[in-house]
């Protein structure tokens, strides 16, 4: 199936995209997606390991499924003051 994922912040500058099309299994879920993210992008590495998931405008734990034409967020931690 293929899902758009949303880069965000400094995720979007170390990939040089804001958004990328990939294609997983049908069984695929959002882990599998920040999985496909970390292969296709190794430079991401460091940062995927504190993003949130969202599908579809919503947060989502890792083992959501995903269905064809999803939209996946990956989205850094922030800050402020």
């Amino acid at each position: 199936m293929r899902v758009r994922v949303l880069l965000f912040a400094g995720l979007a500058e170390a990939a040089g995209e804001r958004s990328i099309d990939i294609e997983l299994p049908a069984s695929a879920r959002a882990g599998d997606a920040l999985a496909e993210c970390r292969r296709l992008f190794p430079a991401l590495g460091p940062s995927l390991t504190s993003v949130a998931l969202a599908v579809n405008d919503a947060y989502a734990d890792p083992r959501h499924p995903l269905h064809e034409a999803d939209v996946v967020a990956l989205i850094p931690p922030v800050s402020g003051g």
